[in-house]
């Protein structure tokens, strides 16, 4: 998906805010929200770069669920902190695209939006 907005890993920081996720403990890594808020926080504001989120749960947080990935999906959003902010859009899971390719059309339009803004 990188090489068709012209990136690649070598220009691209990828990570994950949940490192690993399993459907059944799903109410664990909820509770655990604000652990791996802080967890994330400091990589974050090493990179202070523009953030492409890919599913609902990175986005929910980052922003305590003020935001929704299906009403939010390909905004711009303001991520601040104390000490940094960063600019954020959030688009869809590649595992969802791949059991939604009806989808893929809106996202792509997503990853060309974020490669305009960079």
């Amino acid at each position: 998906m990188l090489s068709a907005i012209s990136l690649s890993t070598d220009n691209v920081y990828l990570t994950n805010i949940v490192h690993f996720y399993l459907e059944e403990n799903k109410q664990e890594y909820l509770n655990q929200k604000s652990l791996l808020k802080n967890s994330r926080r400091s990589i974050l504001k090493l990179l202070n770069q523009k953030l492409f989120l890919l599913g609902s749960l990175p986005l929910e947080i980052l922003f305590e669920n003020q935001y929704s990935l299906i009403k939010n999906r390909g905004q711009w959003i303001q991520y601040k902190q104390k000490d940094f902010s960063a600019e954020v859009i959030a688009s869809f899971h590649p595992n969802f695209l791949i059991k939604q390719p009806n989808q893929k059309k809106i996202h792509g339009k997503i990853y060309k939006y974020f490669n305009r803004k960079l």
